[in-house]
């Protein structure tokens, strides 16, 4: 399967997964539509674009999970993502950015804070690039670490890599979306997550069709 048939369905895939993770996860409405998928929670997200991506696409992919570095920082202990042919597929790694202190809340009370974020909403990190993927996601933290916004200044205390150097910040990253630490997903353990990304899955087919209908019309 050609790399850019993947670039090409996630792509479709990330509008569709915002709105429905928005309708499903009704606790993080406060965000607004452009936050949902950047800070949805990360096993539901990928669970449900594990299931659009097969059934719309015929792509397989796996469903992984790291830990996360253990320093206080209030986060879930562990993050999902996929994996598909020497590429890992994250939909929530913006989240991550929290690490930096950019966090939801603050993102959407103050909105020139959303200039700090990533372009893409879901990350294709492909094993050939991503070195240059994590050192691309290290300068965006350092950036805000040295920022002088006073929301981020506020937040400076918690980060847990206040340095001069960027390469000890990516340094921080890289394990995160290392193949190598990652373990298959206990899919079978968390009922409710396969229970709401089937939800997302057919929200998003929904939409799927109702937008290929307009378009031959």
């Amino acid at each position: 399967m050609s790399t850019s048939y993947l670039h090409t369905a996630v792509g479709n895939s990330e509008a569709p997964l915002e709105r429905g993770v928005q309708r499903v996860q009704r606790f993080s409405q406060f965000l607004g539509e452009e936050l949902q998928l950047r800070h949805s929670t990360c096993g539901i997200a990928t669970a449900a674009l594990q299931k659009y991506l097969k059934r719309e696409y015929d792509i397989d992919t796996q469903r992984m999970v790291v830990a996360l570095p253990e320093l206080g920082v209030r986060f879930d202990s562990r993050h999902v993502v996929l994996r598909h042919e020497g590429a890992t597929i994250d939909p929530t790694y913006s989240l991550l950015l929290e690490y930096a202190g950019l966090g939801a809340v603050d993102a959407s009370l103050s909105p020139e804070l959303k200039s700090y974020y990533p372009d893409a909403k879901i990350a294709i990190i492909e094993d050939q690039t991503r070195d240059e993927f994590i050192t691309q996601f290290a300068r965006r933290a350092f950036e805000l670490t040295h920022s002088d916004h006073p929301v981020l200044v506020k937040n400076r205390p918690f980060v847990p890599f206040l340095t001069s150097n960027v390469e000890e910040v990516a340094a921080f990253f890289d394990p995160i979306w290392s193949p190598e630490q990652f373990h298959p997903f206990p899919s079978d353990a968390q009922p409710h997550v396969d229970e709401a990304a089937e939800h997302i899955f057919h929200i998003m087919r929904v939409e799927r069709e109702a937008t290929s209908v307009t378009m031959n019309v």
